[in-house]
């Protein structure tokens, strides 16, 4: 009831402080309530966490320790595996162990890290990048292997799968994914000329390309030519970032 609670509170981003301590504090009496929440739970209680920015750090400290206790569980749930390592980072909760456990899971030569990371959504590996990156946790293997798997994806993707995705990779200073840039540079054009993305997703875009330092001159002139078009929409800060992109690109 809890999990479910702060779910349907963080997926319409309300944040009510007097619900979400109470929750925290209910479920920090007893390790034993945290643990019997399941991979289901403790996903949905970090998730709706991260999404109203409810830092709780004794709360996160006994999600991480569930977490450990259903890693298998979680391992098998691609969704909820993704949406509490993306919580954990969002909140700024460190937890090394548990992101390299799930990192070498995702990487095990023996098939089943190869399983797990085709059962990813989309979603899912833009959430899992933006994570360890945001994290600071490197898992070089992991990266590459979310990269590889992005790119082959690329011609299957929606339009507005990608500013997220490639925001995520770009936060990678120390591995970057020329690949998934260069290959995903033509759809974003497209995208661009079509109209498909909000001034929010153009100075997005801008700066993910700026980061990874793969703006060529065409893909300036697109992403210049779809502000233009929207400039009355546009807000100061998302003005700031594009200014910002384009500046240092």
């Amino acid at each position: 009831m809890a999990a479910n609670s702060c779910w349907a509170f963080g997926a319409a981003r309300h944040p009510h402080p007097r619900l979400f301590g109470a929750v925290s504090a209910a479920l920090c009496a007893s390790s034993f309530r945290v643990e019997s929440l399941g991979s289901q739970g403790l996903a949905n209680v970090a998730w709706a966490y991260a999404k109203v920015g409810h830092a709780d750090a004794a709360l996160f400290g006994s999600l991480e320790k569930a977490a450990a206790l259903h890693l298998l569980e979680l391992l098998q749930h691609a969704q909820q595996l993704s949406n509490t390592l993306w919580a954990f980072a969002a909140l700024g909760h460190r937890a090394p162990a548990l992101f390299g456990a799930v990192a070498d899971a995702a990487t095990a030569a023996d098939g089943s890290g190869e399983r797990l990371l085709t059962s990813l959504s989309p979603q899912a590996v833009a959430n899992l990048a933006w994570a360890y990156s945001t994290a600071g946790h490197r898992a070089d293997a992991l990266h590459d292997a979310l990269s590889a798997l992005a790119v082959r994806r690329l011609p299957s993707s929606r339009a507005a799968d990608l500013p997220f995705l490639l925001s995520a990779f770009s936060l990678s200073a120390h591995r970057p994914a020329p690949q998934l840039f260069e290959a995903a540079a033509p759809l974003v054009a497209a995208g661009l000329a079509g109209g498909r993305y909000s001034p929010p997703q153009v100075a997005s875009l801008a700066l993910a390309f700026a980061a990874a330092d793969r703006a060529t001159p065409a893909l300036l002139e697109a992403l210049a030519d779809a502000a233009a078009h929207q400039a009355g929409a546009f807000r100061l800060d998302a003005f700031a970032t594009l200014s910002w992109s384009f500046a240092v690109a």
